[in-house]
């Protein structure tokens, strides 16, 4: 088990500067990509930024998976549940190639944090919360290219690129087990009690499972409970993967 160390503060405001730096270039990436589909046509432009990611993503995968030997077993297992996390997320909440980029950007912060002396979990958590801010802000202030909505598919994306950043911690760090922030049963009773807020914000309704595009694309827009049970489910993986560490 370890403690807290001591929190750099240069780190910190690290951390604290490239989420302010993902919040400021919001408009100005998607104006760029945006011009990419003007350009290419949306549909060629959507299958080359796919391809581009699942390189990235392929590579990234082999270096994770090949680590060092004694960090193999935590390491694969987490990469396992990154997997299957990515897979889901791709089949039923992903709409364009783009949205990949939560990935890589939650990762580095966790990176970031974690690098100034936060816990595994705490990186995490603290990620994941500023995932919720970045959305709120584009839900409230930005004008224009955000969806009429919070989206809370984003804030999941967000969540496994964090938990993509913890597994490479693991990998390339020797981490001692961590003691969990909270245990199993407090934890368990927070994530109760933010569904039973979730449900009485926005009370689950019947509808299609699916919704369509113009365009003609289907995804599922997650309610804030499902948000809430998926995102339990992320903290329930990041809390095993830190208790084991990467020490030899």
């Amino acid at each position: 088990m370890s403690e807290w160390r001591r929190l750099s503060p240069s780190w910190l405001a690290a951390a604290f500067g490239l989420f302010a730096l993902d919040i400021a270039l919001h408009l100005p990436i998607t104006d760029f990509f945006d011009s990419l589909a003007k350009r290419f046509g949306f549909f060629e432009y959507d299958a080359a930024t796919q391809r581009v990611f699942l390189a990235i993503g392929a590579a990234t995968l082999v270096a994770l998976w090949w680590c060092p030997p004694h960090r193999r077993p935590v390491v694969r297992s987490g990469l396992i549940g990154v997997a299957a996390a990515m897979l889901l997320a791709n089949a039923f909440l992903l709409l364009n190639a783009i949205e990949n980029i939560h990935y890589p950007q939650y990762a580095l912060l966790v990176l970031a944090f974690a690098r100034a002396g936060l816990p595994l979990e705490g990186a995490w958590l603290v990620s994941m919360a500023l995932g919720v801010v970045d959305e709120g802000y584009q839900h409230i202030v930005l004008p224009r290219g955000t969806p009429q909505y919070l989206d809370a598919n984003d804030i999941i994306f967000n969540g496994i690129g964090a938990l993509i950043g913890v597994v490479m911690i693991l990998a390339w760090s020797n981490r001692p087990s961590e003691q969990p922030m909270l245990s199993w049963r407090a934890a368990s009773r927070l994530t109760l009690l933010m569904l039973v807020l979730a449900a009485l914000i926005a009370p689950p309704m019947r509808a299609e499972f699916y919704q369509w595009t113009p365009g003609g694309r289907r995804f599922h827009l997650l309610t804030p409970f499902e948000a809430v049970m998926i995102g339990g489910a992320l903290w329930a993986g990041v809390r095993r993967l830190a208790a084991r560490g990467s020490h030899a």
